[in-house]
C-alpha cells in the first residue's frame, strides 16, 4: 500500500475563507485555480 499523499499550504486568509475558496475551486485544476484565487481575493 502506498502512503498517502499530503499536502500543506499557508494562506493569507482565515480558515472559513480558504474553505469557502477551496471548494469553490474543487474540481476544476483546483491547485492552479486556488492559488490564483487566493491572491486575488486574500491579497497575498
Amino acid at each position: 500500500m502506498l502512503d498517502p499523499i499530503i499536502k500543506t499550504i499557508e494562506v493569507p486568509c482565515s480558515q472559513e475563507k480558504a474553505f469557502v475558496m477551496f471548494r469553490a475551486s474543487y474540481g476544476k485544476g483546483w491547485v492552479v485555480i486556488f492559488e490564483q484565487a487566493f491572491k486575488s481575493a486574500c491579497g497575498g
